[in-house]
């Protein structure tokens, strides 16, 4: 392989990286601000416990409340391990860094941990909103459930930005790997040795 093509392949590399971090960057903040706004409500809401739907919308909203930032939890613990891991580097870790890239189809520690990262927001996510859409459900079966408008309506807007979000990152991840995937094996860059003889 030529210094050219190493330095093009370095480039590719980090660009799909830098959009792989970027996606998981913008991801991670939008699960962290509804989930804040999500709080938010929770703690304001005042249901009768006589009311059976209304509590069990402020318990799926608790229990969504909880998902979300336990995920973010598990996501600053693995950024705090990688760190250490940077910083130290244990001989005992490396099996386990193995592990994590094998499990993953990592090339290297530091992109498992990306992948860890974005599959643990891809989850939140999807059950986040899936609460979320089941509290407004419960919302509107409430006795009274006018006076839940404003909890109603930012679950169901939380329920359904956070699947759009899952959808749309899912489709996103999904091309990033393709294009790389067809991108390393040749096919974009390179012409096959058929076509080139035939020219």
């Amino acid at each position: 392989m030529s210094s050219q093509d190493s330095k093009e392949e370095l480039k590719t590399e980090v660009m799909f990286s830098s959009f792989h971090y970027m996606i998981a960057v913008i991801f991670f903040l939008v699960v962290l601000m509804n989930t804040l706004y999500l709080t938010q409500a929770t703690v304001r809401m005042n249901v009768d416990s006589s009311d059976t739907n209304a509590v069990k919308a402020k318990n799926l909203m608790i229990g969504a409340c909880a998902v979300s930032y336990f995920g973010d939890l598990l996501i600053l613990c693995l950024l705090i391990g990688s760190y250490w891991y940077n910083s130290y580097r244990p001989d005992e870790a490396d099996k386990y860094s193995k592990q994590i890239m094998s499990t993953t189809g990592g090339k290297d520690i530091y992109t498992a941990i990306r992948i860890l990262i974005f599959s643990t927001l891809m989850i939140v996510s999807l059950i986040v909103g899936g609460l979320c859409l089941d509290a407004a459900n419960y919302i509107n079966k409430s006795d009274d459930p006018s006076q839940y408008n404003t909890e109603y309506n930012l679950c169901k807007d939380i329920g359904q930005m956070f699947m759009l979000h899952f959808i749309v990152f899912t489709l996103l991840q999904g091309v990033v790997s393709v294009g790389k995937l067809f991108y390393d094996s040749g096919n974009i860059h390179k012409l096959p040795e058929s076509i080139e003889k035939e020219n």
